[in-house]
């Protein structure tokens, strides 16, 4: 992010991602120190997790869906479980809730019955080194995975909640309505299921 944005310090604190108990309340001590030792002045998460009994600082919270409570078999039980405590947390801690579209901003003030203000729809951007091209790199992978020149991408995790079905179906469509269709190409690891 730019300084203007983040001011002259920014500190950007990459903790691991656990799914145990253990590790939040390990990683909300160590993130309760480091916003105390270095006097921040706003904490800001991009994946659902806000700081426990941090009221003390100003928290941003990006929620980017709400699967886990409309999709119940998108996941495994527990982690399930993890997931929905931490969105609930998130929502009792934060000070602003955001989410990348009005879609997913509408289920969470309907979900927790939460004031419109308190939730923004800030959609994501795209950073412009993806804007970049470059012929070699292009032709090197199209060769390397076997490519055509051109082609319909999906990129996303291959699990049931992605909606993969879905695309296919319309991909079926649109390869009989289509005199010339582009083949489609599935990028992505295994996720649950």
């Amino acid at each position: 992010l730019s300084e203007h944005l983040l001011g002259e310090h920014p500190v950007q604190v990459t903790t691991m991602f656990d799914s145990h108990p253990g590790g939040d309340i390990h990683r909300n001590i160590v993130l309760r120190k480091i916003i105390s030792e270095r006097n921040l002045d706003l904490f800001f998460s991009p994946a659902f997790y806000s700081i426990q009994r941090g009221r003390h600082i100003p928290q941003v919270v990006l929620i980017h869906d709400l699967a886990v409570f409309d999709q119940p078999g998108s996941e495994n039980p527990a982690f399930r479980l993890y997931l929905r405590q931490m969105i609930q947390s998130s929502v009792r801690n934060a000070t602003i809730l955001t989410t990348p579209s009005e879609f997913v901003r509408t289920q969470l003030i309907n979900r927790f019955n939460l004031d419109g203000d308190a939730v923004k729809a800030i959609h994501l951007g795209v950073d412009p080194e993806f804007g970049k091209y470059n012929d070699e790199r292009a032709q090197y992978l199209r060769e390397h995975y076997c490519l055509p020149s051109h082609f319909l991408i999906n990129i996303a995790t291959v699990e049931p909640r992605k909606n993969l079905l879905k695309l296919l179906d319309a991909y079926a469509i649109y390869k009989r309505r289509t005199l010339d269709p582009l083949p489609l190409v599935i990028i992505g690891k295994d996720g649950f299921k």
